[in-house]
């Protein structure tokens, strides 16, 4: 590992996010038990994204004015706390406590997140960002894999209590990780040492600090850049998880049981470009790696579209999980590297509600234009649109000039 306290915030990442998988997991099972309906389903897919669209440019200002370490561990046992709703409701409120639950459990995660890569920028020196993202996306997507595969053998044993009470110690437990950092407070609470920190936080406050990460947004050109190329990458992207079911059964000719498999060879793509990006970065910067996984993404997309043999369409799959994967390397390397300490909180969550923006758009015209359009078709659009934006990131990045 990179230092002692990267070790320990990794460690942390790691129990959490496993914790956060395996609930969010377990209240789509629970709450589909209780009415077989896709209605229940669909509003637990909309909690996770709507706390990141409308509270997480207001929750990344508080962010940034709050000790880094202490929002993550007030959240933890907010989220465990949050646990008890769903667990002490009666059965005719059982269904409103578990929405209840879930929108409070990813509200607190969102913050999580992004008090969390604010710490990865303080801890770790900025020459060794690419590795220290590399560790932490290889870290989250192994956890959510290791979470999503233990939820149906832990909920076929003891049911969501059982469940429940293992997410709760994962929500406490990194407390004790956290509380072991070793940092000066400039570290953890960068905001306060700013030279005319504001201690008054009202609507008129908020307003001129969200005012002030949009400036930085739109006169930073690195931070721009990456923020127009990922969100005309995710209205292509979005596309591909919705109607992937259908390109399986349809062209593919598979069972759609076989969903998981495919969902499973894209994770081990990720984790190869996570773990490779971390070596390669060590010759190519983060801006070649996120411009080159982008427009490589595209490609495979666009020859992805075009296969009707399972076996050869994996191996497509695959490549497109490296692609993915170098993408978020590069991405949150830029991200961190560009950023200041005291404004990080803000400008992630402006561009993360923008990605998940477009996601909601990318699915929904997915599904639109899936009732005129085969699967294929809309998939080659799609990686015409991805492969652009690589195209854009290359050029608008200066990459294509000659040093």
């Amino acid at each position: 590992m990179i230092n002692r306290n990267f070790t320990l915030l990794i460690t942390a990442q790691t129990i959490y996010s496993m914790g956060n998988q395996l609930f969010g997991a377990t209240m789509l099972i629970w709450a589909f038990s209780i009415i077989a309906q896709s209605t229940s389903v669909g509003i637990l897919t909309a909690l996770q994204y709507l706390p990141t669209i409308f509270i997480g440019p207001v929750a990344g200002i508080f962010i940034d004015r709050w000790n880094r370490r202490r929002a993550m561990i007030i959240t933890n046992f907010g989220q465990a706390a949050a646990l008890l709703f769903p667990l002490l409701a009666p059965v005719s409120l059982k269904l409103p406590a578990i929405y209840l639950s879930a929108s409070i459990i990813f509200t607190f995660s969102n913050i999580v997140s992004t008090a969390r890569s604010g710490l990865l920028q303080a801890l770790v020196e900025q020459k060794k960002y690419p590795q220290a993202v590399s560790i932490s996306q290889t870290s989250l997507t192994l956890s959510s894999i290791l979470g999503f595969s233990l939820t149906t053998p832990l909920y076929t044993i003891g049911g969501p209590y059982l469940i429940l009470g293992i997410i709760a110690v994962m929500f406490l437990l990194p407390t004790l990780c956290l509380l072991a950092i070793r940092a000066p407070e400039v570290v953890l609470h960068p905001y306060k040492h700013e030279p005319a920190p504001q201690v008054k936080i009202g609507v008129k406050e908020i307003y001129q600090d969200l005012q002030a990460g949009l400036r930085f947004i739109l006169k930073t050109r690195t931070i721009l850049i990456i923020c127009i190329v990922t969100c005309v990458g995710l209205l292509g992207m979005g596309a591909i998880q919705p109607l992937n079911i259908i390109f399986l059964t349809k062209h593919l000719h598979m069972n759609s049981e076989f969903a998981g498999i495919v969902s499973s060879v894209l994770s081990i793509g990720m984790l190869t470009g996570l773990t490779g990006g971390g070596f390669i970065a060590k010759w190519l910067t983060p801006r070649y790696i996120f411009a080159g996984s982008v427009a490589l993404l595209g490609i495979c997309i666009a020859i992805y579209s075009l296969q009707t043999n399972f076996q050869i369409a994996m191996v497509v799959n695959f490549i497109m999980g490296i692609q993915q994967g170098g993408l978020q390397l590069g991405y949150l390397s830029l991200l961190i590297g560009t950023t200041p300490p005291a404004m990080i909180g803000r400008i992630q969550s402006v561009i993360q509600m923008c990605v998940a923006s477009m996601g909601l758009i990318s699915a929904a015209l997915a599904g639109y234009l899936g009732q005129f359009l085969p699967a294929n078709v809309i998939f080659i659009g799609c990686g015409a649109l991805v492969g652009s934006a690589g195209l854009l990131a290359w050029l608008l990045l200066g990459l294509h000039r000659k040093k």
